[in-house]
């Protein structure tokens, strides 16, 4: 009987955290686009976008993918145009971007 018993408390757990992790992989890809949202509209890179996603979700005690599905619903003008200015309100010139391309940043010379 005891046996059978763990077979249905892992069997159980099993189905839970695979529920876990297919919730947390719907809520990246919604995060990573909201990212790329306000990433176009503010023309900020990816680590500012980010960040002020971040700082939006901390400052409104809201989980971070709420903020996200926010700015990718109905009222993600209205939530963009809450969100603070990143750097003081500085922005990069336009077509620069913040990272080298992959694979052309500084090369490593073994030492």
């Amino acid at each position: 009987m005891a046996f059978h018993g763990a077979l249905a408390v892992a069997a159980a757990t099993a189905r839970e955290r695979v529920h876990n992790l297919w919730v947390a992989l719907d809520t990246n890809r919604e995060i990573a686009m909201a990212v790329g949202v306000v990433m176009a509209k503010r023309d900020l890179d990816r680590d500012e976008a980010f960040g002020l996603l971040r700082a939006a979700s901390q400052d409104a005690n809201r989980k971070l993918a709420d903020i996200a599905a926010a700015v990718l619903g109905a009222g993600g003008a209205a939530v963009l145009a809450g969100l603070p200015e990143a750097d003081g309100g500085r922005r990069r010139p336009s077509g620069r971007t913040a990272h080298p391309p992959r694979g052309q940043g500084k090369a490593h010379d073994g030492s």
